[in-house]
Parts: C-alpha cells; sequence; structure tokens
C-alpha cells in the first residue's frame, strides 16, 4: 500500500537521521511513503508573526498538493 507523507522542515534538516529508518520501518510493515511533492513549511515558525494567516493556510496548501497527486 501507498501512502504520501508530509517530512516536514524538521525532518529534512535537524531531524535527517530519522527519516530513512521511518521509510524502512514502514515498508517492513507493508506500507511504501511516498514523500509529497512541492511541499512547503506547515507554517509553525510564522506563527510567530504578527500576521497569523500564513499558519493557517500553509497546511492547507499541503493537503492539496496531496489531493492534486491522487494520495
Amino acid at each position: 500500500m501507498s501512502l504520501a507523507y508530509y517530512p516536514g522542515c524538521t525532518l529534512k534538516t535537524k531531524a535527517k537521521n530519522l527519516e530513512e529508518p521511518a521509510i524502512a520501518s514502514m515498508e517492513v510493515l507493508g506500507f511504501k511513503l511516498e514523500e509529497i511533492t512541492r511541499w512547503n513549511c506547515c507554517g509553525a515558525v510564522h506563527s510567530l508573526a504578527d500576521d497569523d494567516l500564513i499558519h493557517q493556510v500553509a497546511p492547507v496548501r499541503n493537503l492539496i498538493r496531496t489531493t492534486e497527486q491522487g494520495k
């Protein structure tokens, strides 16, 4: 079974060593993780700004992209 996944900024920067084992573990369980193409930051960092709009919009963009991929 194929599943779309959102790695997020942290997995690609501060937790790089966790991505490969996570993907391998899911494969052992019978799941193939497919990274969402063109994903963007979830907006957690932007929530520190006065304007909180990006914090609400950024996750929606990732969901739209996942839907566009048919996942």
